[in-house]
This record gives structure tokens, C-alpha cells and sequence, in this order.
């Protein structure tokens, strides 16, 4: 568990919709206005915004994590972060990431639907079903029965939600971590 959360969080801060004890699965949410305050905060090196939540999936529900994709992998590159989702930092990925046709999905989720790269998962969307592929498998604990990480403007786009449930953020060099966080 350490070493996955070692890799699946780059970030030195992070401001959440909600409380921290409920903050990943909370429905909380705020708008993307956030994310340009944010960023003008001294201390603050660079911040990416994250979208989270339950889609269904059959009877069940999945997460998905939606992420300005950008963002993550650099900040991801940045912490020096070896693995994970930065294995899919390429081109063609974040090309197929950035116009809705493919996501990374947890390894929970590729072996309960026998899904693997190249193959395609069918998502409930407000307009009904849609086919995205497969471009990856990650090591990822964020919800029992997985996760699929999507690329946020695609996102945005497809469900129409332009909500935010965190910015995570990567302090300035020699920036103070408790007056980042006050400011």
C-alpha cells in the first residue's frame, strides 16, 4: 500500500470538496474557478484538477478519476514517480486520452471484467453507453471493484461536468508546506 501511494500521489497539498476523512468518496464538489486562484498562491509550483466519482457499471459502480492530464503526468514526472500511470506517458496515449477514446483502467477492474490493453470497456454516460479502449492497467486501491482515470476536458465534455472534487498541488521549491496551506 505504501508503495502504491507513493506512486499514485505526486502531490505535496492538496484542496478537497470536503473533508479529509470523507474526501475521496464524498459527492462533494466545487467549480473549476478554484483551480485559477490556486495556482496564484505563493508557495504553489504547480496544480492540476481532479474530477472523482461512482459511474454505474452494470448492477455495480465504478470511480472514475478524471485528471487534467497534463498536469498529472508532469507533476507525476516531477516527483520523480517511476511506474503506474507514468508508464503511459506517450503520445498516442494522451492523444487518445484527450479526445474521449481511451482510458487507463485499475487492475481490480481489468480482472473482474477480463478486460486487457486494446480491448474495449463500455461506460454509462449521460447519453447512453459509449465504448472507450483500454490503453492501460494500473496498480490503483482507490475503489473496490476498480477505476478508470480519464483525461478531465474529455471528461468534462462527455458527462457535462465541469466540477472539481481536488486540486492537488506541488509546492515551490524551499516553499513552506503549513504557510502554502495557510495562504
Amino acid at each position: 500500500t505504501s508503495r502504491w501511494m507513493e506512486v499514485a500521489f505526486p502531490f505535496d497539498l492538496t484542496v478537497n470538496a470536503s473533508d479529509l476523512s470523507t474526501s475521496f468518496y464524498s459527492t462533494s464538489a466545487f467549480g473549476e474557478e478554484i483551480m485559477e486562484q490556486v495556482v496564484k498562491v505563493e508557495g504553489v509550483e504547480a496544480a492540476y484538477g481532479v474530477r472523482s466519482r461512482t459511474i454505474p457499471w452494470g448492477d455495480l459502480e465504478i470511480m472514475a478519476v478524471s485528471v487534467d492530464i497534463d498536469g498529472f503526468f508532469a507533476m507525476h514526472r516531477k516527483h520523480g514517480t517511476r511506474g503506474g500511470p507514468l508508464d503511459f506517458d506517450r503520445p498516442d496515449v494522451r492523444a487518445s486520452m484527450a479526445s474521449g477514446a481511451g482510458v487507463i483502467i485499475s487492475e481490480n477492474l481489468a480482472a473482474l471484467d477480463e478486460r486487457k490493453v486494446g480491448d474495449e470497456i463500455e461506460l454509462a454516460t449521460p447519453a447512453g453507453g459509449r465504448a472507450f479502449k483500454v490503453l492501460g492497467v494500473v496498480e490503483d486501491y482507490s475503489w473496490p471493484l476498480g477505476t478508470i482515470l480519464l483525461d478531465r476536458a474529455a471528461y468534462r465534455t462527455i458527462w457535462d461536468d465541469p466540477t472539481l472534487n481536488y486540486v492537488d498541488i506541488r509546492l515551490s521549491p524551499g516553499a513552506d508546506a503549513d504557510a502554502t496551506r495557510a495562504r
